[in-house]
């Protein structure tokens, strides 16, 4: 509210904002009528409007609440609803000094404000409500480079990436994820709706045409050498690992389709753009959940293809007795339920990102791979995996 005479820009965030220091609220029926004044945080307020309404002195009495609402139903009115905004340089005369500095730094951030607003305006957001986790991504990452700037003042040890001599911000925009502003490009929203695997590497394969040319069951087969907990059981139980193990596993991969073969190569070439650019990374950045999977100084885990016959055969329509002869010995029947189940899920996600990055093709066919493996025993209800 203001004094008697006075007048200020009023919140146009709604209907029921009015005012400055202060709201004054009330359902759009009740305008004209008598308002009620609320309390609200500067933070609900989203714009000043340059209409300026006389305030009575006391809007304790109904009669000075009522004229309040009557001259706020009528400003809405003469608008048609829509008030126009305060501008600082034509309704506060902001940037008329010339040799003021401060009115010149103000006006330079306001312009910076406005081209960042229209550069979000021309990068279209998914719908859904996945897109939360886009905007979650660069509030975490927003708070990293926060922390570590102030550990660096404080003259504290901080293993950053900047310190250590790499940047993660830097990989991010390398890869395509984050533009030259930070902002998340379509690609970068597309890897946040993925989860459980590596998320660049996810969207970093679906970009590289790895997926194309793939049979629905192919497909299931190719997204089950992303999931991560196939790589760890691997190393655990190979003592060469890391990237002689990927050699092992591509002259064991002869017997599959060629198409498949061809897959695996891209996906193994992708994934070596990502460890490329991620090298200069020394020091983990979490942002994910996932541990190694999550991209940070380790990078992605490597493309292993030890359940692709085995989800191959059962996306095939094969029983799983069949499907978990393809196996070989790699897995156990549980660990097959088990990778089935996160692989339905991952195509879920898949499918999500597909959509964002404007892929229908694949999104549709990312959808028929799930809906061929669910199905059977690994998706039957159980207690000890439903629990």
């Amino acid at each position: 509210g203001g004094g008697g005479g006075g007048g200020g820009g009023g919140g146009d965030g709604s209907r029921s904002e009015s005012g400055s220091g202060g709201g004054s609220g009330s359902g759009a029926e009740e305008l004209g009528e008598c308002l009620q004044l609320v309390s609200l945080p500067l933070s609900d307020v989203h714009h000043l409007s340059a209409v300026r309404l006389w305030v009575p002195r006391d809007l304790r009495s109904e009669h000075g609440r009522r004229a309040t609402g009557l001259a706020l139903e009528a400003a809405l009115a003469q608008f048609d609803g829509d008030l126009p905004p305060l501008d600082p340089a034509r309704d506060l005369y902001v940037g008329y000094r010339a040799d003021d500095a401060e009115e010149a730094a103000l006006l330079s951030l306001l312009d910076e404000i406005a081209a960042v607003e229209a550069q979000i305006v021309a990068t279209p957001a998914p719908e859904g409500s996945a897109v939360a986790a886009a905007y979650q991504l660069c509030h975490r990452l927003r708070l990293v480079r926060l922390a570590t700037a102030a550990a660096e003042e404080a003259g504290e040890t901080w293993h950053s990436p900047a310190a250590a001599g790499g940047s993660l911000d830097a990989a991010f925009r390398s890869l395509g994820c984050v533009d030259a502003n930070g902002l998340l490009t379509l690609k970068g929203r597309a890897a946040a709706l993925v989860e459980g695997v590596n998320p660049m590497l996810a969207v970093e394969v679906m970009m590289s045409g790895a997926l194309r040319g793939l049979s629905e069951a192919e497909l299931a087969a190719a997204a089950s050498c992303l999931l991560p907990q196939r790589a760890a059981a691997r190393s655990a139980t190979s003592p060469a690992g890391g990237e002689g193990d990927e050699r092992a596993e591509a002259a064991a991969e002869l017997d599959l389709p060629a198409p498949l073969q061809r897959a695996l190569g891209q996906m193994r070439g992708a994934r070596g753009r990502v460890v490329a650019a991620l090298a200069p990374v020394s020091a983990t950045v979490g942002v994910g959940d996932e541990g190694g999977s999550d991209g940070g100084a380790a990078g992605p885990p490597p493309i292993v293809s030890a359940l692709a016959r085995a989800t191959l055969s059962w996306a095939s329509g094969a029983s799983f007795v069949e499907s978990h002869q393809a196996c070989f010995g790699e897995a156990w029947e549980g660990e097959l339920v088990r990778a089935l189940r996160a692989l339905e899920h991952l195509l879920v996600d898949l499918a999500a990102a597909a959509e964002a990055l404007g892929d229908a093709d694949l999104r549709s066919r990312l959808e028929a791979s799930g809906r061929a493996l669910h199905r059977g025993l690994p998706f039957a209800p159980s207690l000890f995996l439903n629990g």
